[in-house]
Order: structure tokens, then sequence, then C-alpha cells
């Protein structure tokens, strides 16, 4: 678990199953940014802490949009190849 200088960024699952959850920190003292990955179980003492920050609908709501910012870049990729050609 991260020490307490650490502020919540944001969150989304990783996985289609949604049994793995994408955080992410920041240290607003260094400067640091740090991305740690959390198994989704009711027991687990980091999942827990991640519930103190965010809810089960914000992650789902941030899987969505992150899951729509990845096929917009896509697509942005695939018409530059075009373009390029």
């Amino acid at each position: 678990m991260l020490g307490p200088d650490f502020k919540f960024v944001t969150a989304h699952f990783t996985d289609d199953e949604r049994l793995t959850v994408q955080s992410y920190w920041s240290n607003e003292v260094t400067g640091e940014y740090v991305e740690d990955v959390i198994e989704v179980k009711e027991d687990d003492p980091s999942y827990k802490n991640l519930l103190n920050y965010t809810t089960i609908d914000d992650l789902h709501e941030n899987n969505y949009r992150n899951i729509k910012a990845s096929d917009e870049a896509i697509k942005e990729q695939v018409i530059d190849i075009a373009k390029d050609r």
C-alpha cells in the first residue's frame, strides 16, 4: 500500500472480467506518479483502500471512458497511416 503522501488520481478496470483495477496515484511533494494493479477481491487490503477513494460505479464509468479514448486513439492512428499512404 502507498504511503500517506500519495493522493488518488483515478482508476479503471484492466480486463473484461473486471477482476483487476489499474489505479493511479500522485505524490504532490516529490512529483512522483505511481500506477498500481489491484485484484478485485473483497478481502484484499489494497482493494478495500481503493474503495475509500472511489466507487464501483466510478470504476465502471472510468472504464467506459478509457475504452472510448483508446478506440478514438486507434481510429486516429489508422487515419494518419491511411493519409501517409
